[in-house]
């Protein structure tokens, strides 16, 4: 095998984990007491890395929350985007405090 070869392989399983495409939904829930590093760090870093920015060769997501409210990020967690799943199984008040988590990380 090439490394060319090598390479497609972990990026094609990090894309399909990560949502790939449209997106879609992802069933990830925690319960409402969990501290929201925590609920981060299960639900967003494999995709986002440990601080949100990125990383892995560019293969990762970085966030960018710049000029978007917690309120704003909070709904776009609820729907998703083009490559981000939804997150539905998460309530209101962890998506809200996911959201503040990461403008807090990516300040």
């Amino acid at each position: 095998m090439n490394f060319k070869t090598l390479m497609v392989i972990p990026a094609a399983f990090l894309l399909t984990a990560c949502g790939g495409g449209d997106g879609g939904v992802n069933e990830f829930s925690a319960p409402e007491n969990t501290p929201v590093a925590k609920v981060f760090e299960s639900g967003c870093a494999k995709c986002h890395g440990v601080d949100g920015g990125g990383k892995m060769a560019g293969m990762m997501y970085k966030m960018d929350p710049a000029g978007r409210s917690a309120e704003e990020l909070a709904a776009l967690i609820l729907s998703g985007q083009k490559g981000m799943p939804s997150f539905p199984k998460l309530s209101e008040t962890q998506r809200l405090s996911l959201a503040k988590h990461v403008i807090e990380l990516r300040k």
